[in-house]
């Protein structure tokens, strides 16, 4: 999946349902944020938690974000990587 989930989950679960699951979804918009649903917090049982991530932003504001280090940066990212 590439991009954000919102509009293309509806699509994935239903080719897995029938079978019929393809290599690669891509979104070709950017969801209506006021459309995604809040936290149904209720759900989480905190006892089994000592730590919580909070998510507060949707992706990289820049691509350096994707890199661990500045030099990964300018180096146009790992070589390591396929």
């Amino acid at each position: 999946m590439l991009g954000e989930a919102e509009d293309i989950m509806p699509q994935l679960v239903a080719d897995l349902r029938a079978g019929t699951l393809e290599a690669q979804y891509r979104a070709t918009d950017r969801p209506d944020i006021t459309r995604v649903p809040a936290p149904r917090w209720y759900l989480v049982n905190f006892k089994y938690y000592v730590t919580m991530a909070v998510q507060f932003s949707r992706g990289w504001s820049s691509m350096k974000g994707m890199f661990g280090t500045d030099a990964e940066w300018r180096s146009g990212g790992r070589k390591d990587e396929g």
